[in-house]
């Protein structure tokens, strides 16, 4: 909650990659959690993080510092745009409307 807010879900000038010889290792469980999180969220009603989300989860057998700061920033984004997000709403119209 105590994050800074960033326009956009992920900064195009880093590109992640399995071992990058500079980060350390992070808890594995934890950010397959975060991951998991994020994936839902893609999948419900953020369909705007969706490419961010994919490109992170690649990492989940083998993170590090850098892949965790890309998943931080997706949150950071959330926060940002925490006003966003598709609404499902029942209606007895079988008409779908968009």
């Amino acid at each position: 909650m105590n994050a800074n807010p960033v326009l956009t879900p992920a900064d195009m000038s880093v590109k992640l990659k399995n071992n990058d010889g500079i980060s350390n290792p992070v808890d594995l469980k934890t950010y397959q959690s975060m991951v998991g999180s994020l994936m839902y969220a893609a999948m419900a009603t953020r369909t705007d993080i969706a490419q961010s989300v994919a490109i992170v989860s690649k990492f989940c057998s083998n993170t590090s510092e850098a892949h965790l700061t890309a998943v931080k920033r997706i949150f950071r984004y959330l926060k940002w745009t925490a006003n966003l997000g598709l609404k499902y709403f029942y209606s007895d119209d079988q008409d779908l409307i968009a």
